[in-house]
């Protein structure tokens, strides 16, 4: 009888929360404007520049992004999209994945998107250098609640 024997190889692995300290009105294409990061441990890869997230690329990444939106018009559908550093979408094919929530009749009170409403990204392969989160579709003068609208970020090295 023989046994195949792997050796183990250990990766630190850190929990990221992505914040606002504000509440911040959007539109269309606009950048939510993270600006606060709390870790599980020091030594993070991932830094904020104007709600462009730098993420080291020797790392890899699982995001997911939860929103909180008050919508401007009741009848409006919201979708959050990531964006490359380059300012393109960016696709299932490259890890992600948008938040959609769209409008039907009956809106839910107060016009808000409740808690099941996430984006994600996975860095498949190459991770991207810059990511940001982005509102592809929403009415004008939305406002993003700090309180609610946050990414959460397992980084592994």
């Amino acid at each position: 009888m023989s046994y195949k024997i792997t050796q183990h190889q250990t990766r630190k692995t850190r929990m990221i929360e992505l914040s606002l300290s504000a509440d911040q009105t959007i539109s269309v294409g606009g950048i939510v404007l993270f600006d606060t990061i709390r870790a599980s441990h020091a030594g993070h890869g991932v830094s904020l520049s104007s709600g462009i997230i730098q993420l080291d690329q020797t790392r890899n990444y699982w995001m997911q992004a939860s929103m909180d939106v008050t919508r401007a018009s009741y009848a409006s559908d919201a979708t959050f999209t990531f964006y490359n550093a380059s300012g393109t979408a960016m696709t299932a094919a490259e890890g992600a994945f948008p938040a959609v929530w769209q409008y039907h009749t009956v809106s839910p009170s107060g016009g808000r998107a409740n808690a099941t409403y996430t984006a994600a990204y996975v860095s498949t392969g190459t991770t991207e250098s810059a990511v940001s989160l982005r509102a592809s579709s929403i009415s004008s003068a939305s406002v993003i609640n700090s309180q609610g609208f946050k990414i959460l970020i397992v980084e592994v090295e």
